[in-house]
């Protein structure tokens, strides 16, 4: 399974399964989001071993755990208002 990385750029949705296609369009901002800089970025158990890891983009997109990704619905207000699994898509 690849990954999904999406932008919204002015009234167009692009995705790509590499985040280098995404930057190939020269109207995608290159900007860091502030929002996710003092966020959680991955959860280890006891054993020091990967159990999640989190995706960011302007908020909160994703956690990735156990081989399954699950996507936050947002609302205009930067709430989460859903979570969306795999299966969905």
């Amino acid at each position: 399974m690849r990954p999904l990385f999406y932008t919204v750029c002015g009234d167009r949705l692009l995705f790509a399964s590499e985040i280098k296609a995404l930057f190939a369009d020269p109207d995608v901002s290159r900007a860091i989001d502030p929002y996710g800089l003092d966020s959680v970025a991955s959860e280890y158990n006891a054993t020091n071993t990967l159990t999640a890891h989190y995706v960011y983009g302007a908020g909160l997109v994703a956690q990735v755990a156990g081989g399954a990704t699950d996507f936050y619905d947002g609302d205009l207000t930067g709430n989460v208002i859903g979570i969306t699994d795999a299966s969905l898509l």
